[in-house]
């Protein structure tokens, strides 16, 4: 499987595509897949792109389920010509998207987009359901509160608060760069933002986050944190108006 993504830039700004390709090209699910990616200039596919360390990483990518019932967070390798490698076991078969955070050296933060078709047994779609701002799991608790009624486009303060057995959690762990890392999608899965926290002088139970929703409708929030070594992973809804 091959596809060209594009992160389209107005003006003289330079643009950026990220190519795709897997192997085996079908990709089943419960199999190991290895997933390419490489950054190119739009119109100068030869060459180099040279990428920034972002919170630690070149790229950042991040494998959804259709449904946005699956989730996962991971940092490709480098290979000597430039592509990105990334061995992934699919845990079901159905349809996936994928996105790329990544910033060219001397450019701005470009996000590449591709949808995936994996064969093998699927599940059954998960619809979001209602807002939902609490997430309970492993002893650990997580809540989300907007600081005022979110309205598409309008800028909000969200402040998540992380709570292990009952107590407020104030020794989460540095999680690459920061205290924690937010990507809010859309229902469609075509809108996309990654979200740092704010900085903080301390290490919990709250963070704060800044964001806007580009358009009216339901977003999954997956929050990624780690505490004591281990990294988890709480998930919300919320509906911009």
């Amino acid at each position: 499987m091959k596809e060209h993504a594009h992160h389209a830039h107005s003006g003289t700004e330079k643009q950026y595509g990220m190519t795709f390709r897997t192997e085996p090209s079908n990709v089943e699910a419960l199999k190991p897949t290895k997933l390419y990616f490489k950054p190119e200039e739009v119109g100068k596919s030869e060459a180099n792109v040279p990428l920034d360390l972002v919170h630690e990483m070149d790229v950042h990518l991040f494998i959804m389920s259709k449904d946005l019932s699956y989730f996962a967070h991971e940092h490709p390798d480098t290979l000597s010509d430039g592509t990105y490698v990334w061995e992934h076991t699919f845990p079901f078969g159905g349809e996936f998207i994928m996105f790329q955070d990544y910033t060219p050296t001397g450019s701005t933060h470009q996000l590449g987009r591709q949808n995936i078709t994996v064969s093998g047994e699927g599940t059954p779609a998960k619809a979001l359901g209602e807002e939902d701002l609490d997430w309970e799991h492993d002893g650990y608790k997580a809540t989300l509160a907007p600081d005022q009624p979110i309205n598409a486009k309008a800028s909000v303060e969200l402040k998540a608060s992380v709570y292990k057995n009952g107590k407020p959690v104030s020794d989460l762990d540095d999680y690459l760069g920061a205290l924690a890392h937010v990507v809010i999608v859309s229902e469609d899965g075509t809108e996309f933002v990654h979200v740092h926290p704010m900085e903080s002088k301390t290490s919990g139970p709250d963070i704060l986050l800044h964001t806007n929703f580009p358009k009216t409708g339901k977003y999954k929030v997956f929050m990624q944190f780690k505490h004591r070594g281990q990294v988890k992973t709480a998930h919300f809804v919320l509906h911009a108006r």
